[in-house]
């Protein structure tokens, strides 16, 4: 069988996935829907490489990785899916991933594509995907991300880390604000302006966030959105906005007025090729829409990990 298009858990995907299809949470039903998901990471470092790793062995039927770097000797402390032979000979991240994440699991189908995402090709690029998932290190591109996902109604997940500091946020359009909501300046959130490059990173907080955003890939593609943290209106409720302390997780409340046409106005702006949306949306505790001409107060929810001062 071909990979990537099996529909059912067979016999011979039984044994590979059975700790998974164990759990409740996921089970044969769970699994199914998994086989036949399809997901995109765009950017395959650190963060994008350890998702990558964790999808393809939970058996998402197809995974696409668009990367536009190569890897090179300091990426091996922390990109997981990445080896010396790899650094000496100067591969692009995209290919040497599909060649790795093959290797781990036949009965899937991996795509890698050495391309840097932008305006022109991010439609082609994140086409005919169930979910995108964030491994880039840089926010003009995961605004872009934001826009097609808004703009085709399909979910996505932020992640970042740097230092031994790190944040995700699911976003669902139509249901939770999206990351123009959060950050209406498209400036990084404060703690993140600076870079691996600057600061440095610890490999095991890119782990950490990459596990929390496949948590949540994990359960949208099983069928089980209703879990996710940020369409829990009780958690919305229940959890005040604060730092987490060193060696501490904490999830993030953030509240601010909301401008008129938030989601709509900010497309535009920056892809021009985003169709017009017919409809505004706005968020509040409950997680519902209000009216378009709402100036009421949006509630946006992400996690957020710190290992050590």
């Amino acid at each position: 069988m071909p990979a990537g298009t099996a529909t059912f858990v067979n016999d011979s995907l039984q044994e590979k996935y059975s700790r998974q299809t164990l759990f409740a949470g996921i089970g044969p039903e769970g699994q199914q829907r998994l086989l036949v998901s399809r997901a995109a990471i765009v950017g395959c470092g650190a963060i994008g490489a350890a998702a990558a790793n964790l999808l393809v062995r939970a058996g998402v039927g197809y995974v696409r990785i668009i990367d536009r770097d190569f890897v090179e000797p300091s990426n091996l402390q922390r990109q997981t899916l990445f080896d010396e032979s790899d650094a000496l000979n100067v591969l692009p991240k995209a290919v040497a991933a599909e060649r790795k994440l093959r290797s781990i699991n036949s009965s899937v189908a991996v795509e890698g594509v050495v391309a840097d995402l932008n305006p022109r090709n991010a439609e082609a690029l994140l086409g005919e995907v169930d979910l995108l998932l964030d491994g880039t290190d840089n926010f003009e591109t995961r605004f872009l991300i934001n826009d097609i996902a808004v703009a085709s109604g399909r979910p996505w997940i932020y992640a970042a880390g740097v230092a031994s500091y790190g944040l995700t946020m699911t976003i669902c359009p139509g249901r939770t604000p999206c990351l123009a909501c959060l950050l209406e300046s498209g400036a990084a959130p404060q703690g993140l302006e600076e870079t691996c490059d600057t600061i440095g990173v610890l490999g095991p907080i890119v782990n950490l966030i990459a596990s929390l955003e496949v948590a949540e890939a994990l359960k949208l593609l099983s069928g089980h959105p209703e879990v996710l943290a940020a369409c829990n209106p009780s958690v919305w409720r229940a959890i005040p906005n604060a730092a987490p302390a060193p060696g501490g997780i904490s999830p993030i409340l953030e509240e601010k007025p909301s401008p008129a046409s938030l989601c709509a106005d900010v497309i535009p702006s920056r892809f021009t090729n985003a169709p017009a949306l017919s409809t505004s949306v706005f968020w509040e505790s409950d997680c519902g829409p209000s009216s378009t001409t709402c100036t009421r107060t949006i509630f946006c929810f992400a996690s957020e990990l710190r290992l050590m001062k």
